[in-house]
C-alpha cells in the first residue's frame, strides 16, 4: 500500500460509523462519534467486538497482529487508531 493513499483520520472514522452502525443495526449514525465508547455507548459485547475487527479487517483489507488486544479497545477513535497504524505497517512494506 502507497502511503499516499492512506485515507485520513475523518475518513477512516466515518467509515467505521457506518458499519458500526450497521453492525448495531442504529437507524441512524448520529449517534456515533469518534468519542463513543463500544461497551458504554454503544452496547458492543466482546463477541460484538470480534465482530467488529472482522469486519474492520474485510473493510479496510488489513490484518490485525494476532497479540492485538481487544480489551484496550474502549472507543471508536482507539479502532481508527489500530486502523491507521495497520495502513501505515503496510505502506511501509
Amino acid at each position: 500500500m502507497n502511503p499516499d493513499t492512506i485515507p485520513n483520520r475523518r475518513t477512516i472514522v466515518d467509515r467505521l460509523v457506518t458499519r458500526l452502525a450497521e453492525l448495531l443495526r442504529l437507524e441512524s449514525t448520529a449517534t456515533v462519534s469518534e468519542e463513543s465508547r463500544l461497551r458504554e455507548d454503544l452496547g458492543v459485547d466482546s463477541l460484538g467486538l470480534v465482530d467488529l475487527v472482522t469486519l474492520v479487517e474485510e473493510d479496510f483489507s488489513i490484518r490485525f497482529a494476532t497479540n492485538t488486544d481487544l480489551s484496550e479497545i474502549h472507543s471508536v477513535g482507539d479502532v481508527a487508531a489500530l486502523v491507521e497504524g495497520r495502513m501505515r505497517d503496510s505502506a511501509q512494506g
